[in-house]
């Protein structure tokens, strides 16, 4: 009996010595994979090309390398379209992007050392005439996959500037943008005013939209509140962009108020708007009310129970 025991459990023993030795030096076929993370950063994020006909102009952009392996890398020329007014992109590779067929780089592959910084030269040469508007486009930086069965694989994210071009002087006169909703919630109980703002771009080049909110009580129990100071987004010719905020305007006392919103789109230029709300705890004024109701409905019963049995003993 016991030979038996010995002969079954000789395999599973060999087996167990294999894992483990084969767990302490690495053996295997199949590749592991390490948690995503940053291993390259590029500055500027934002290139603002300047553009004139029949010019060649020069900008340049650093990529570093984050990690502690060399990374071979290829940079391409990428167009986009915004999908959707909180501003996501679609990028495509296109080659009916006109400033992306002025664009020549110094180096389209090459690889970077661990912790290695470089300098790529971006070269934009214009022909002698281009129409006036906004030109825009994606340079990105994207590690070369490099497979191998013995080392574990690490993913690697591309990284990418954003390049904004306009040509001509706009109008300082013509109207570039156009406030087509304000809406904060028109009564709150609590203090705390949610609101929704878009703004669309009618204009034929982008400009930076930076919103400027105050909220200031009409019945004077309290200082105006501060100027809030939105985010800053980038709309594009035709666009529109949207802002939700839900805990931007809080702790509010009661009252009525008037929010002001201010949109400057650069040049001098700003659409403003006002809208107005109340603040009022109208869910327990109610209550209260319904219960003050009650009390007074039932001290007036109890009032004319008191004088009926009065009247019944009364001479």
């Amino acid at each position: 009996m016991k030979q038996n025991n010995c002969i079954i459990l000789k395999p599973f023993l060999f087996i167990l010595v294999c894992s483990l030795l084969a767990h302490y030096f690495g053996w295997g076929v199949v590749p592991s994979v390490i948690a995503a993370e940053q291993t390259l950063r590029v500055s500027p994020v934002i290139l603002t090309i300047p553009l004139s006909p029949g010019k060649i102009a020069s900008q340049e952009a650093t990529i570093e390398n984050l990690s502690t392996h060399p990374l071979p890398l290829t940079a391409s020329l990428n167009d986009f379209i915004t999908s959707g007014e909180e501003g996501g992109y679609i990028f495509e590779e296109s080659k009916e992007n006109p400033l992306l067929s002025w664009i020549t780089l110094s180096e389209n592959n090459f690889i970077l050392n661990p912790k290695e910084k470089k300098k790529v030269h971006i070269t934009i040469k214009t022909p002698q005439r281009i129409p006036v508007g906004g030109y825009y486009g994606i340079l990105f930086f994207e590690p070369i996959p490099q497979h191998s069965a013995n080392t574990r694989t690490q993913i690697n994210s591309k990284v990418g500037i954003l390049m904004l071009a306009n040509l001509g002087v706009p109008d300082p006169h013509a109207k570039k943008a156009e406030i087509l909703a304000f809406t904060p919630d028109m009564f709150s109980q609590d203090g705390s005013v949610p609101f929704m703002l878009r703004v669309k771009n009618v204009s034929l080049n982008f400009f930076t939209a930076k919103p400027i909110l105050t909220v200031s009580p009409l019945i004077k129990f309290s200082h105006p509140e501060k100027p809030l100071f939105l985010e800053e987004k980038i709309i594009f010719p035709g666009k529109i962009r949207r802002w939700t905020q839900a805990n931007t305007i809080q702790n509010l006392s009661p009252n009525i108020y008037k929010a002001h919103i201010v949109v400057d789109v650069g040049n001098g230029q700003v659409e403003n708007e006002d809208q107005y709300f109340i603040v009022f705890p109208y869910l327990t004024a109610l209550i209260a009310s319904f219960i003050l109701f009650i009390v007074i409905f039932v001290l007036a019963k109890i009032k004319r129970l008191k004088d009926a049995v009065a009247a019944l003993f009364r001479p």
